[in-house]
């Protein structure tokens, strides 16, 4: 028969388990340089372990560690914190198996918001990278402005559209001059690899980048 003011066998199992459950964590961030920050996240999960003659206090620890230890499991995953991940499950299966103590609708709507929270969390980390749009151009810094004024440089800029171009501009910037080259999007690789070619053996190129002029 159950002692009245103990926890359930199954709440003592579960709670034994989750210490047993941190031993691949531990043994896995003890040896690290991560040693503190793996012993400090596994000491509270004992606590429901002492609290074993308070049915109470013992369902409230299990609620309160597991869910805490469950949230850093996810926001320390690049520490490794998702190794406890176990643990924390077991813990709150603890706080729910005892009928007496089974959390109310409060620690429920606590329970929920933190995962929320959580699930937030992991959604911002799991985020698609923003699709950075194609080069279309080449950025082309000249020696000298006077280029641009040169009858025999025209006629070689000119002459780039046979190899791709569909636009060729010159301007100023930073003090600098540029001509931009642009090339249409389905250009292949080897006619973009031409062009840039091309664009370099015009007179008084200095450098061509696929890249966009930076700001002063």
């Amino acid at each position: 028969m159950e002692d009245g003011t103990r926890v359930l066998r199954r709440q003592s199992a579960l709670a034994v388990g989750a210490m047993v459950a941190m031993a691949p964590a531990l043994a896995v961030g003890v040896p690290s340089g991560l040693a503190p920050l793996f012993i400090l996240t596994a000491l509270p999960v004992g606590i429901p372990f002492y609290l074993r003659n308070q049915r109470q206090g013992f369902a409230r620890a299990c609620l309160i560690i597991g869910s805490g230890l469950l949230a850093w499991a996810v926001v320390g995953v690049l520490w490794g914190m998702f190794l406890f991940i176990p643990a924390a499950v077991l813990l709150l299966m603890a706080a729910f198996v005892d009928p007496r103590t089974r959390p109310g609708l409060r620690d429920r709507c606590v329970i929920g918001a933190l995962l929320v929270v959580v699930a937030i969390f992991v959604a911002f980390l799991t985020r698609p990278a923003p699709n950075e749009p194609s080069p279309r151009s080449y950025q082309v810094r000249l020696d000298s402005g006077s280029r641009l004024h040169q009858q025999s440089f025209a006629v070689r800029k000119d002459q780039l559209t046979e190899f791709g171009a569909t636009t060729a501009s010159g301007y100023e910037s930073c003090q600098q001059f540029y001509l931009e080259v642009e090339f249409s999007e389905g250009l292949p690789a080897a006619r973009r690899a031409e062009l840039k070619q091309r664009i370099a053996m015009l007179p008084g190129v200095v450098e061509v980048e696929l890249r966009a002029i930076e700001g002063c």
